[in-house]
Protein backbone atom coordinates (compact mmCIF):
# COMPACT_ATOMS: atom_id res chain seq x y z
CA UNK A 1 0.00 0.00 0.00
CA UNK A 2 1.46 3.56 -0.35
CA UNK A 3 0.06 6.58 1.02
CA UNK A 4 -1.84 7.81 -2.19
CA UNK A 5 -5.57 7.84 -1.63
CA UNK A 6 -6.90 5.95 -4.70
CA UNK A 7 -11.29 6.19 -5.40
CA UNK A 8 -12.51 4.12 -3.12
CA UNK A 9 -14.17 0.74 -4.97
CA UNK A 10 -15.51 -2.16 -3.42
CA UNK A 11 -15.36 -5.83 -4.78
CA UNK A 12 -17.36 -8.56 -2.95
CA UNK A 13 -16.90 -12.48 -3.54
CA UNK A 14 -19.85 -13.16 -1.95
CA UNK A 15 -23.02 -11.55 -2.11
CA UNK A 16 -24.03 -12.29 1.64
CA UNK A 17 -21.63 -10.10 2.71
CA UNK A 18 -23.80 -6.82 2.67
CA UNK A 19 -26.00 -8.08 5.51
CA UNK A 20 -24.87 -7.15 9.04
CA UNK A 21 -23.27 -10.17 11.11
CA UNK A 22 -23.10 -10.36 14.58
CA UNK A 23 -20.09 -10.51 16.58
CA UNK A 24 -18.12 -13.52 14.70
CA UNK A 25 -14.82 -15.72 16.48
CA UNK A 26 -13.59 -16.82 13.16
CA UNK A 27 -13.63 -13.78 11.07
CA UNK A 28 -10.57 -11.78 10.24
CA UNK A 29 -9.25 -8.70 8.48
CA UNK A 30 -5.95 -8.33 6.33
CA UNK A 31 -4.70 -4.87 5.43
CA UNK A 32 -1.96 -5.23 2.42
CA UNK A 33 -2.06 -8.30 -0.18
CA UNK A 34 1.80 -8.49 -0.41
CA UNK A 35 3.46 -11.46 -0.34
CA UNK A 36 3.23 -11.23 3.66
CA UNK A 37 -0.17 -10.70 2.91
CA UNK A 38 -1.13 -12.94 0.68
CA UNK A 39 0.39 -15.81 3.10
CA UNK A 40 -1.45 -14.81 5.98
CA UNK A 41 -4.36 -15.00 4.21
CA UNK A 42 -3.48 -19.14 3.24
CA UNK A 43 -2.22 -19.53 6.52
CA UNK A 44 -5.59 -18.73 8.41
CA UNK A 45 -7.30 -20.15 5.69
CA UNK A 46 -5.92 -23.60 7.30
CA UNK A 47 -7.76 -22.98 10.53
CA UNK A 48 -11.04 -22.90 8.39
CA UNK A 49 -12.30 -18.91 9.36
CA UNK A 50 -13.74 -16.24 7.28
CA UNK A 51 -11.14 -13.42 6.15
CA UNK A 52 -11.98 -10.25 4.17
CA UNK A 53 -9.10 -8.11 3.26
CA UNK A 54 -8.14 -4.58 1.85
CA UNK A 55 -5.79 -3.51 -0.39
CA UNK A 56 -5.21 0.50 -2.44
CA UNK A 57 -4.98 -1.72 -5.56
CA UNK A 58 -6.12 -5.15 -6.99
CA UNK A 59 -3.31 -7.13 -6.55
CA UNK A 60 -2.12 -7.87 -10.01
CA UNK A 61 -0.14 -11.14 -8.92
CA UNK A 62 -1.00 -14.12 -6.96
CA UNK A 63 1.84 -16.09 -5.25
CA UNK A 64 -0.83 -18.37 -4.09
CA UNK A 65 -2.44 -20.33 -6.23
CA UNK A 66 -7.05 -19.98 -5.84
CA UNK A 67 -6.12 -17.57 -2.87
CA UNK A 68 -8.80 -14.70 -4.54
CA UNK A 69 -11.19 -17.13 -4.72
CA UNK A 70 -10.86 -17.77 -0.71
CA UNK A 71 -11.23 -14.58 0.77
CA UNK A 72 -14.93 -13.77 1.39
CA UNK A 73 -14.33 -9.86 0.31
CA UNK A 74 -11.91 -8.12 -0.89
CA UNK A 75 -12.28 -4.55 -0.60
CA UNK A 76 -10.21 -1.29 -2.65
CA UNK A 77 -9.53 1.16 -0.91
CA UNK A 78 -7.72 3.11 1.96
CA UNK A 79 -7.93 1.17 5.38
CA UNK A 80 -6.96 4.30 6.79
CA UNK A 81 -10.55 5.66 6.16
CA UNK A 82 -13.36 4.66 9.01
CA UNK A 83 -15.45 4.15 5.98
CA UNK A 84 -13.32 1.26 4.45
CA UNK A 85 -12.59 -0.55 7.24
CA UNK A 86 -16.30 -0.43 8.23
CA UNK A 87 -17.13 -2.47 4.78
CA UNK A 88 -14.12 -4.62 6.06
CA UNK A 89 -16.86 -5.35 8.92
CA UNK A 90 -13.80 -4.16 11.40
CA UNK A 91 -16.28 -4.32 13.90
CA UNK A 92 -17.81 -8.13 13.78
CA UNK A 93 -13.80 -8.87 13.50
CA UNK A 94 -11.71 -10.96 16.24
CA UNK A 95 -8.61 -9.41 14.56
CA UNK A 96 -7.05 -7.33 12.22
CA UNK A 97 -3.57 -7.97 10.33
CA UNK A 98 -1.81 -4.90 9.16
CA UNK A 99 0.75 -6.16 6.73
CA UNK A 100 1.31 -3.12 4.82
CA UNK A 101 4.48 -2.15 3.40
CA UNK A 102 4.51 1.17 5.29
CA UNK A 103 4.95 1.29 8.92
CA UNK A 104 3.53 4.93 9.30
CA UNK A 105 0.42 3.75 7.25
CA UNK A 106 0.70 0.19 9.48
CA UNK A 107 0.31 2.63 12.90
CA UNK A 108 -2.71 4.68 11.15
CA UNK A 109 -5.05 1.72 10.34
CA UNK A 110 -4.28 0.20 14.07
CA UNK A 111 -5.38 3.10 15.39
CA UNK A 112 -8.25 3.66 13.09
CA UNK A 113 -9.37 -0.04 14.17
CA UNK A 114 -8.93 0.78 17.56
CA UNK A 115 -11.32 3.34 17.37
CA UNK A 116 -14.04 1.36 15.37
CA UNK A 117 -13.31 -2.09 17.42
CA UNK A 118 -12.08 -1.73 20.81
CA UNK A 119 -11.48 -5.38 21.39
CA UNK A 120 -10.48 -6.61 18.35
CA UNK A 121 -6.53 -8.36 18.48
CA UNK A 122 -4.13 -5.49 16.33
CA UNK A 123 -1.45 -7.43 14.46
CA UNK A 124 0.92 -5.23 13.19
CA UNK A 125 3.93 -5.40 10.53
CA UNK A 126 6.37 -3.08 12.38
CA UNK A 127 9.96 -3.06 13.22
CA UNK A 128 9.92 -0.03 15.81
CA UNK A 129 10.38 -1.60 18.95
CA UNK A 130 10.03 1.71 21.21
CA UNK A 131 6.78 2.89 19.98
CA UNK A 132 5.03 -0.45 19.59
CA UNK A 133 5.94 -1.04 23.23
CA UNK A 134 4.40 2.31 24.03
CA UNK A 135 1.13 1.11 21.85
CA UNK A 136 0.97 -2.13 23.04
CA UNK A 137 0.60 -0.14 26.67
CA UNK A 138 -2.02 2.11 25.70
CA UNK A 139 -4.02 0.35 23.05
CA UNK A 140 -3.74 -3.12 24.57
CA UNK A 141 -4.11 -6.37 22.64
CA UNK A 142 -1.53 -4.95 20.63
CA UNK A 143 1.14 -6.96 19.29
CA UNK A 144 3.86 -5.78 16.58
CA UNK A 145 6.82 -8.09 14.86
CA UNK A 146 9.17 -7.63 11.65
CA UNK A 147 8.33 -10.05 8.95
CA UNK A 148 12.14 -10.60 8.49
CA UNK A 149 11.98 -12.46 11.95
CA UNK A 150 8.86 -14.38 11.25
CA UNK A 151 6.69 -15.83 8.92
CA UNK A 152 4.07 -15.21 7.54
CA UNK A 153 2.34 -18.34 9.38
CA UNK A 154 3.38 -16.95 12.93
CA UNK A 155 1.55 -13.76 11.50
CA UNK A 156 -1.34 -15.71 11.48
CA UNK A 157 -0.74 -17.44 14.82
CA UNK A 158 -0.38 -14.00 16.79
CA UNK A 159 -4.22 -13.26 15.01
CA UNK A 160 -5.81 -16.06 15.76
CA UNK A 161 -5.82 -15.91 19.58
CA UNK A 162 -3.10 -14.84 22.53
CA UNK A 163 -3.73 -18.51 23.54
CA UNK A 164 -2.06 -19.65 20.44
CA UNK A 165 1.44 -19.29 20.70
CA UNK A 166 2.61 -21.67 17.97
CA UNK A 167 1.50 -24.56 15.54
CA UNK A 168 3.66 -27.28 13.49
CA UNK A 169 2.53 -30.16 11.37
CA UNK A 170 2.96 -33.68 12.06
CA UNK A 171 2.65 -35.25 8.99
CA UNK A 172 0.13 -33.92 7.31
CA UNK A 173 -1.99 -33.01 10.43
CA UNK A 174 -1.89 -29.83 12.47
CA UNK A 175 -0.66 -29.76 16.39
CA UNK A 176 -1.58 -25.95 18.29
CA UNK A 177 0.85 -25.46 21.24
CA UNK A 178 -2.01 -23.20 23.56
CA UNK A 179 -1.30 -21.69 27.09
CA UNK A 180 -3.96 -20.82 28.99
CA UNK A 181 -4.20 -18.58 32.08
CA UNK A 182 -7.19 -20.08 34.48
CA UNK A 183 -10.17 -18.35 35.34
CA UNK A 184 -12.52 -18.85 38.58
CA UNK A 185 -15.46 -19.34 35.87
CA UNK A 186 -13.40 -22.15 33.60
CA UNK A 187 -14.60 -25.65 33.99
CA UNK A 188 -10.82 -26.43 34.25
CA UNK A 189 -10.98 -24.33 37.51
CA UNK A 190 -10.38 -26.64 41.07
CA UNK A 191 -9.67 -29.95 39.17
CA UNK A 192 -6.38 -31.95 38.91
CA UNK A 193 -3.80 -31.17 36.49
CA UNK A 194 -3.81 -34.78 35.30
CA UNK A 195 -7.25 -34.67 34.90
CA UNK A 196 -7.12 -32.56 31.87
CA UNK A 197 -5.18 -34.63 29.94
CA UNK A 198 -7.19 -36.40 27.33
CA UNK A 199 -6.28 -37.75 23.78
CA UNK A 200 -7.05 -34.38 21.89
CA UNK A 201 -4.15 -32.68 24.67
CA UNK A 202 -1.55 -33.06 26.73
CA UNK A 203 -0.27 -30.95 28.96
CA UNK A 204 3.58 -29.50 29.13
CA UNK A 205 4.05 -27.19 31.18
CA UNK A 206 2.14 -25.91 34.89
CA UNK A 207 2.84 -23.00 36.80
CA UNK A 208 0.87 -21.61 39.41
CA UNK A 209 0.14 -17.62 40.17
CA UNK A 210 3.15 -17.58 42.57
CA UNK A 211 5.49 -19.11 40.06
CA UNK A 212 7.48 -19.13 36.93
CA UNK A 213 6.43 -21.50 34.04
CA UNK A 214 8.99 -24.14 34.30
CA UNK A 215 11.28 -24.67 31.25
CA UNK A 216 11.33 -28.41 31.55
CA UNK A 217 8.78 -31.01 30.85
CA UNK A 218 6.33 -32.49 33.47
CA UNK A 219 8.43 -31.30 36.24
CA UNK A 220 5.57 -30.58 38.55
CA UNK A 221 2.99 -32.50 40.78
CA UNK A 222 0.42 -33.95 38.27
CA UNK A 223 -1.84 -34.42 41.26
CA UNK A 224 -2.34 -30.33 42.24
CA UNK A 225 -5.57 -28.85 42.24
CA UNK A 226 -5.34 -25.73 39.54
CA UNK A 227 -7.01 -22.39 41.41
CA UNK A 228 -7.44 -18.62 39.76
CA UNK A 229 -4.44 -17.45 38.29
CA UNK A 230 -2.55 -20.56 37.23
CA UNK A 231 -0.76 -20.73 33.76
CA UNK A 232 -1.20 -23.75 31.51
CA UNK A 233 0.60 -24.65 28.31
CA UNK A 234 -0.77 -27.85 26.40
CA UNK A 235 -0.28 -29.30 23.31
CA UNK A 236 -3.61 -30.16 21.33
CA UNK A 237 -3.90 -32.35 18.63
CA UNK A 238 -6.77 -33.20 16.28
CA UNK A 239 -9.29 -36.16 16.42
CA UNK A 240 -7.83 -38.10 13.73
CA UNK A 241 -4.63 -38.29 15.81
CA UNK A 242 -6.73 -40.90 18.39
CA UNK A 243 -5.75 -44.49 19.11
CA UNK A 244 -8.85 -45.95 17.50
CA UNK A 245 -7.57 -44.23 14.54
CA UNK A 246 -4.16 -45.90 14.59
CA UNK A 247 -5.93 -49.40 15.03
CA UNK A 248 -8.63 -48.75 12.28
CA UNK A 249 -5.27 -47.95 9.95
CA UNK A 250 -3.40 -51.13 11.22
CA UNK A 251 -6.14 -52.94 10.35
CA UNK A 252 -6.85 -51.76 6.67
CA UNK A 253 -2.71 -52.28 6.67
CA UNK A 254 -3.33 -56.26 7.87
CA UNK A 255 -6.38 -56.80 5.71
CA UNK A 256 -4.47 -55.85 3.05
CA UNK A 257 -1.32 -57.67 3.25
CA UNK A 258 -3.82 -60.78 3.85
CA UNK A 259 -5.07 -60.18 0.46
CA UNK A 260 -1.62 -60.05 -0.70
CA UNK A 261 -0.64 -63.48 1.06
CA UNK A 262 -4.04 -64.49 -0.68
CA UNK A 263 -3.12 -64.00 -3.74
CA UNK A 264 -0.24 -65.13 -3.77
CA UNK A 265 -1.24 -69.02 -2.41
CA UNK A 266 -3.44 -68.65 -6.07
CA UNK A 267 -0.45 -68.76 -7.74
CA UNK A 268 -0.39 -71.66 -10.52
CA UNK A 269 3.06 -73.75 -11.33
CA UNK A 270 2.60 -72.71 -14.90
CA UNK A 271 2.10 -69.13 -13.26
CA UNK A 272 5.39 -69.74 -10.89
CA UNK A 273 7.37 -70.89 -13.98
CA UNK A 274 6.75 -67.97 -15.80
CA UNK A 275 7.94 -65.46 -12.97
CA UNK A 276 10.95 -67.24 -12.66
CA UNK A 277 11.55 -66.91 -16.56
CA UNK A 278 11.21 -63.28 -16.46
CA UNK A 279 13.40 -62.64 -13.74
CA UNK A 280 15.90 -64.88 -14.94
CA UNK A 281 15.86 -62.27 -18.15
CA UNK A 282 15.58 -59.22 -16.39
CA UNK A 283 18.73 -60.21 -14.34
CA UNK A 284 20.91 -61.09 -17.52
CA UNK A 285 19.14 -57.71 -19.30
CA UNK A 286 22.03 -55.86 -17.07
CA UNK A 287 25.94 -56.78 -16.24
CA UNK A 288 25.52 -55.50 -12.60
CA UNK A 289 22.30 -57.04 -12.16
CA UNK A 290 24.01 -60.11 -13.26
CA UNK A 291 26.71 -59.92 -11.32
CA UNK A 292 24.91 -58.85 -8.14
CA UNK A 293 22.79 -61.81 -8.42
CA UNK A 294 25.77 -64.24 -9.01
CA UNK A 295 27.68 -62.83 -6.24
CA UNK A 296 24.56 -63.04 -3.84
CA UNK A 297 24.11 -66.52 -5.06
CA UNK A 298 27.70 -67.67 -4.09
CA UNK A 299 27.47 -66.18 -0.73
CA UNK A 300 24.22 -68.16 0.15
CA UNK A 301 26.01 -71.11 -1.50
CA UNK A 302 29.27 -70.62 0.83
CA UNK A 303 26.49 -70.00 3.90
CA UNK A 304 25.07 -72.83 3.71
CA UNK A 305 28.15 -74.76 2.70
CA UNK A 306 29.95 -73.49 5.94
CA UNK A 307 26.74 -74.13 8.26
CA UNK A 308 26.77 -77.78 7.43
CA UNK A 309 30.91 -78.32 7.52
CA UNK A 310 30.46 -76.39 10.98
CA UNK A 311 27.82 -79.07 12.35
CA UNK A 312 29.92 -81.80 10.68
CA UNK A 313 33.34 -81.13 12.90
CA UNK A 314 32.06 -79.32 15.72
CA UNK A 315 28.99 -81.88 16.50
CA UNK A 316 28.44 -80.38 19.67
CA UNK A 317 27.59 -76.73 17.89
CA UNK A 318 23.53 -75.71 17.32
CA UNK A 319 21.96 -75.23 14.11
CA UNK A 320 22.02 -71.51 15.11
CA UNK A 321 25.83 -71.45 16.72
CA UNK A 322 27.17 -72.71 13.49
CA UNK A 323 24.81 -70.53 10.95
CA UNK A 324 26.11 -67.24 12.89
CA UNK A 325 30.00 -68.44 12.80
CA UNK A 326 29.52 -69.20 9.27
CA UNK A 327 28.20 -65.62 8.60
CA UNK A 328 31.15 -63.96 10.71
CA UNK A 329 33.55 -65.95 8.87
CA UNK A 330 32.02 -64.54 5.59
CA UNK A 331 32.00 -61.27 7.32
CA UNK A 332 35.71 -61.47 7.33
CA UNK A 333 35.42 -61.81 11.37
CA UNK A 334 37.60 -64.94 11.53
CA UNK A 335 39.50 -63.39 14.88
CA UNK A 336 36.14 -63.13 16.66
CA UNK A 337 35.96 -66.82 16.60
CA UNK A 338 39.18 -68.38 16.77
Amino acid sequence: MSSSTPNNQYHNTNSTTNTLFSPSIDRFLICGLGSLGQHCVAALKKFGVVVNAIDLIQPQHWEVSDLFSQLNQLIIGDAREPSILTQGQVQQCRAILIVTSNERINLAIALAARLINPQIRLVVRSAKENLNQLLGQQLGNYVAFEPTELPAPAFAVAALDSEIIGFFYLEKYQIKIVKREIKPDMPWYNRHVYQLNNRHQKVISYATNYTQLLSEFYDWDSDELIQANDRIIYIEKPDFLTTTSNQKKSQKNQFKLWERFHSILKIQPTDVKNIVINYWNWIHENPIRNLVFSSALILVIFLFSGTLLFLLYYPEATLREAFYGTAVLLLGGFGDIF
